[in-house]
């Protein structure tokens, strides 16, 4: 080498003279585009390095002069990306001619809310049932439509037999209602549809949208923390659902017990007489009201779908993609969400 150089480092407090570097600092560059100017170096690096001929170079620069696509990039290069507000529309256009991205789109949003039919001032006529698990036993939650009057009994078995066997004694004490709404196992089973048959119309819930079923989900999570606080304290469950059972519902001003036999019951908190006898007062318009507000607050987040046709091609979601289908029929019957 011609240099060889050694490099020392001195504090500047020991730096009596100050050296040239120290002096001759370049000026303030933090204005300049660093971006541009790596482009055009990049630019210039390529046209140099190209392996062509100047003649070449001129067709080249011709050809792109008249190409149209070249022709945009340069305007655009010049006067900047252009605002274009259809450009989302386009995109969506050609996604939704996209098969791939089709079967594996996002899901739809909610439809507006399909609230059940409140029974005519019959608080035992439309009932909704589920099956849950607690302390290592399962049960059967039976929930009034109407009255929300909720009666738990336990299974020896899940199967249609243990559930037929339960429900017995319940439409025994309370009468035998005009439609039970259900998930669909064992609901669906044969033997439940003679049950059916012999008693009233078993309407089953969507089996992949257990919302349709809201009514008893919900009070299944009340009845287990409920149980599960009277057994934590060491009271009587039994008397915890008595207790439930005399609470007045909120907007309601009226008890299931009260909305059921039109009369609260006796339990261990003092009561007047005139309290338990049975002057029953109609309250559908109450219902009514609130069931309307919880379709207000669940509709902001849902709209409506278009409605099919026969033989319409669709598309199906079966978990997390969607399935080619046809339409073959239309639905009977009166559809309901939560």
């Amino acid at each position: 080498m011609r240099y060889n150089l050694q490099v020392k480092y001195t504090p500047g407090s020991q730096m009596y003279i100050a050296d040239t570097l120290s002096r001759a600092y370049m000026s303030d560059q933090s204005d300049m585009n660093n971006d541009d100017d790596e482009a055009v170096l990049r630019i210039m690096s390529a046209t140099v390095q190209l392996p062509a001929t100047k003649q070449r170079l001129q067709e080249i620069r011709k050809v792109s002069e008249s190409d149209k696509t070249l022709k945009k990039v340069k305007h655009h290069i010049v006067t900047g990306w252009p605002s274009n507000r259809g450009i989302t529309k386009d995109i969506e256009l050609h996604v939704n001619k996209c098969t791939t991205c089709a079967k594996f789109r996002n899901s739809y949003r909610k439809e507006p809310k399909i609230s059940h039919e409140i029974p005519n001032n019959r608080p035992w006529a439309k009932l909704g049932a589920d099956i849950f698990h607690f302390g290592g036993h399962d049960y059967l939650l039976v929930v009034a439509y109407f009255s929300k009057y909720p009666e738990i009994a336990r299974l020896k078995t899940k199967t249609a037999t243990g559930v037929k066997t339960v429900l017995r004694p319940i439409f025994a004490r309370h009468g035998i209602p005009d439609k039970l709404i259900a998930d669909n196992m064992p609901f669906n089973s044969y033997e439940m549809k003679q049950f059916a048959k012999e008693c009233n119309t078993i309407t089953t819930s969507s089996p992949t949208y257990a919302q349709s079923n809201g009514q008893s989900k919900r009070y299944i999570q009340n009845v287990k923390n409920l149980i599960r606080k009277a057994v934590k304290e060491n009271n009587d469950p039994n008397l915890a659902l008595l207790s439930y059972r005399n609470t007045p519902i909120y907007g309601l001003e009226k008890s299931p017990a009260q909305l059921l036999f039109g009369r609260r019951l006796q339990d261990q908190v003092p009561t007047a007489t005139k309290l338990l006898m049975p002057p029953y007062a109609d309250v559908k318009q109450k219902v009514q009201a609130r069931q309307e507000k919880q379709k207000f607050y669940y509709d902001r987040a849902t709209r409506h779908h278009k409605n099919f046709q026969l033989d319409d091609n669709v598309r199906v979601q079966l978990g997390k993609t969607w399935k080619r289908g046809v339409i073959t029929k239309r639905h009977q019957g009166h559809m309901t969400s939560p």
